[in-house]
Parts: structure tokens; sequence; C-alpha cells
């Protein structure tokens, strides 16, 4: 494959934010994997309506753009569409989303699903982990009981990691077969936040 990368904050990748005009002329590719968003949960909780901008409206309106353009899309979602109450949820489990981001991920495989079920893979992840290294938020639970001699996690949510080759190659099987529908990839074993 050619790969183009595009990034807000990489001046190395061409340039792209969800809520802001591009230059990205989609007709020139085949396929779109779609990474874009307002990944964080607490920012999201946060800043609702800007959440609700990146993460629902512009989310659907370039993955529009993208399939008028000729482009098979894989659009990455979560397992937060579920409310995390029970270990391993199967594909066609109830969705109850808890939080923002899961309404808003939610929200964008329905749309995908009644406008776009031809053209679009829905790949709903657990938590990526490296396959090397502690985890971004196993770090910031180190650094907040360094400094308040405590970290805040859930009781009640699951997680089953799973490692970012584990994606990948799930990501190269989706674009080589080009099939539609929702997936979901997690790890083998669940574990509690705590």
């Amino acid at each position: 494959f050619d790969v183009i990368g595009t990034s807000r904050k990489i001046q190395e990748k061409e340039f792209f934010d969800l809520n802001q005009r591009h230059e990205i002329n989609f007709s020139e590719y085949d396929a779109v994997i779609f990474l874009a968003g307002m990944t964080s949960i607490q920012e999201c909780e946060k800043f609702p309506e800007l959440a609700y901008k990146t993460n629902y409206t512009s989310t659907i309106r370039t993955i529009n753009e993208c399939i008028n353009a000729g482009c098979f899309v894989i659009f990455l979602s979560t397992n937060c569409v579920f409310s995390g109450k029970k270990s391993f949820y199967n594909v066609n489990d109830h969705k109850d989303p808890s939080s923002i981001y899961g309404k808003c991920k939610d929200a964008v495989e329905k749309w995908v699903t009644e406008r776009h079920p031809e053209n679009v893979a829905i790949l709903r992840l657990t938590k990526v982990v490296p396959l090397e290294g502690v985890p971004s938020f196993a770090q910031r639970w180190v650094s907040e009981i360094k400094e308040n001699g405590h970290t805040d996690v859930y009781t009640n949510h699951f997680l089953s990691p799973v490692n970012e080759y584990e994606v990948f190659n799930a990501l190269i099987l989706l674009l080589m077969t080009k099939r539609k529908g929702i997936f979901q990839l997690g790890g083998q074993t669940e574990l509690s936040y705590a």
C-alpha cells in the first residue's frame, strides 16, 4: 500500500483537522482509515458541544465526502458504545453508551449502517495498548499517584486490551478484503480498570 498520513500536529504529514476546511482530494485514494476525532473520554465530557461537533457532525460529513469520492472507509469505533458493565460484549449486543464519546461513536455507527452500508467497515476496538512499554492511561495513573498519593479508576468498567500489532493486522485484512459491516477486536482477557 502507498499510505498517506494526516495530522493536526505533525508537520511531516498532510494537515487535516475535522473541524476545519481541508485540501485533501479523497478521489486520489482507494481507501481511508478514519482515525480522526476527540478520543479522550474526559475531554468529551468536559467539552460536549465540541465533542459532538468533532465526533459526530464533522465525522459524518468527512465520511460522506470520502464515500462520494469513491473510497472504501474503515471507521474505527469503540466498545464504549456499550455500557461497559459486563465482560466480552458480542457485536450484536444491545448498545447503551454512558459517555459522550460512546454516544457519538454509536451515532456515527447508526448513520453509517443506514446511509452507507456497502462502503464502510466499522472496527470496534477495546483498549489499544503498545506492544512494549506502559500504556498512556497507566502512565497517567502512576503520575497521579506520585503527585496526589492516589488515582481514581472505574471499578465497574472492564477492558480486554489489544495490542497495536493486532489492530494493524485487522486493518490490513479489512483493506485487502474490503469487507463491509461491523467488526470487533479485543483481547483474550477481561480486566476491571481497578
